[in-house]
């Protein structure tokens, strides 16, 4: 995550900068009380969380040591109660956004739909031997990439949060995505589901969550 989180940041801030004239994007952050992070002058803080999920789940203190993953609900709830933004959009950590991202999310939501799911696409760690970190963003937007079948990014109004029920889902770990996506349709009365479209991308198809 020390590659993929500066360059999902960085690229938050340049889709941002690019739909300045057509959409007002706010960037949010979130982190544990008791966690110290910097983030760029771009992003607010939100609500610090307050538990992370091994305090809501008995089984998950036996490991050692405890895994610091936060609840789905405590980061939806906190970005709820700091921000009154239309809409939110909720990916994780490691998706970063092409520069039209927003222009296209905001041209989907003046069309009609009230919630959508949108599937990354995989590039590889470098491009023309070139290792992709956030200095070298520029060559992720241009890199040729694949189709990835799993959910990883939502788009839904401010209003739908209390209706969620996500339960204890925590990050890291699968259901989270299922979960979230059948909870945000369920709850939308017109929702669309993003497949093959060049709105998100991961760099690498590592899958750490089966180790």
């Amino acid at each position: 995550m020390h590659v993929a989180q500066p360059v999902t940041i960085k690229s938050m801030i340049v889709a941002k900068r690019m739909a300045k004239e057509t959409v007002d994007v706010e960037l949010w952050a979130v982190k544990h009380r008791k966690e110290r992070v910097d983030i760029p002058r771009e992003f607010r803080w939100a609500r610090p969380i307050e538990k992370y999920a091994y305090e809501h789940i008995e089984v998950l203190r036996d490991i050692d040591p405890p895994k610091p993953l936060p609840r789905v609900v405590d980061i939806l709830r906190s970005l709820y109660e700091s921000s009154d933004a239309e809409y939110f959009i909720y990916t994780n950590l490691d998706i970063g956004l092409y520069p039209d991202f927003y222009i296209k999310v905001g041209d989907l939501i003046h069309g009609g739909h009230d919630a959508l799911c949108i599937n990354r696409r995989d590039l590889a760690k470098s491009f023309a031997g070139i290792l992709l970190d956030e200095d070298k963003l520029e060559l992720a937007f241009v890199a040729e990439d694949k189709e990835h079948p799993g959910v990883d990014c939502f788009v839904f109004r401010r209003e739908t949060v209390p209706l969620l029920n996500l339960g204890n889902v925590y990050v890291g770990f699968p259901p989270v995505g299922n979960v979230v996506k059948t909870q945000i349709e369920s709850n939308s009365t017109r929702f669309l589901w993003v497949k093959n479209q060049r709105y998100t991308f991961h760099l690498g198809s590592d899958r750490y969550w089966r180790k």
